[in-house]
């Protein structure tokens, strides 16, 4: 439970006042549900807009994805909730550091005068 703390507090970037924070999970189902009652516990705050992309496998077939999906939308909040698919994901990721230096709109966006922390 302590690695989710540290984990959860190195993501948030320390004092989160205004604006969005986006988690990307890349951990074990299991550990979905931990992780993300520390996210809703230390980083749910007024003025800051929470978004969770968990990365799929999601659940171990229908009933427990069924279950995982109806507590992580009490904690978190459907409309706050991505999933995606781990090669998709994988790709993508790796493609943000070419797609920030190829486009100079992009790179003033993803600069560090708009975004707090990684």
């Amino acid at each position: 439970k302590q690695w989710y703390q540290r984990r959860v507090a190195i993501t948030a970037g320390g004092d989160v006042k205004n604006g969005l924070v986006i988690f990307y999970l890349s951990i074990p189902p299991s550990a979905y549900i931990t992780t993300s009652e520390m996210i809703s516990k230390h980083c749910r705050k007024d003025g800051v807009t929470l978004r969770v992309a968990y990365e799929k496998p999601f659940g171990y077939g229908l009933d427990s994805a069924e279950q995982l999906f109806s507590s992580l939308d009490r904690l978190i909040g459907n409309d706050n909730i991505y999933l995606i698919d781990h090669y998709l994901g994988k790709s993508i990721t790796q493609q943000i550091p070419l797609l920030r230096r190829s486009d100079k709109e992009i790179e003033a966006l993803l600069n560090n005068d708009n975004v707090q922390s990684i």
